[in-house]
């Protein structure tokens, strides 16, 4: 039995057992990526006719990893500057730990700037001042990108 995602044309091969408790033959397949996949199951060859209601098997992305996610913004790494006592507003974007991009929304994101001091040399790293800031204005678009702010309230790095 194979599976084939709509968007990619990725294949997927499903392991296929007979379960003597079900008296049916069982797949079961881990696929690669979020979407719509269509099922073409063969027997000697020949294909199983399919449910007419059958419009494909909708697979769902998996919860949020925080270590694919992204945060992009004015004022978000090297991305510019942003004004003292005006929100700064940045956007989170949620992937799964597959890379799969987060489609629901649903997901609860928490973030915070802290005030930081160059350390001496070039190698870029920072020291914490001890003052720090939560993001604010948290809205989720529904599409697995969310909208948040922060209000920076003294100069310097943040």
């Amino acid at each position: 039995m194979t599976l084939t995602h709509d968007l990619s044309g990725k294949e997927v091969i499903a392991r296929v057992e007979y379960s003597e408790m079900r008296r049916a033959f069982v797949a079961s397949y881990v696929p690669p990526l979020a979407g719509v996949y269509q099922m073409l199951a063969l027997v000697d060859g020949t294909e199983v006719p399919r449910s007419f209601s059958y419009l494909g098997t909708q697979v769902a992305a998996g919860a949020a990893n925080a270590s694919l996610c992204s945060v992009s913004g004015v004022g978000v790494g090297t991305s510019g500057s942003v004004t003292l006592g005006l929100p700064a507003p940045f956007v989170v974007l949620a992937r799964d730990s597959r890379g799969n991009l987060r489609n629901g929304g649903g997901d609860l994101f928490e973030a915070s700037a802290s005030l930081v001091a160059a350390l001496p040399g070039d190698d870029g790293l920072h020291a914490p001042l001890g003052h720090y800031l939560r993001a604010s204005g948290y809205v989720d678009r529904g599409d697995g990108t969310y909208d948040l702010q922060w209000l920076p309230d003294k100069a310097g790095l943040y």
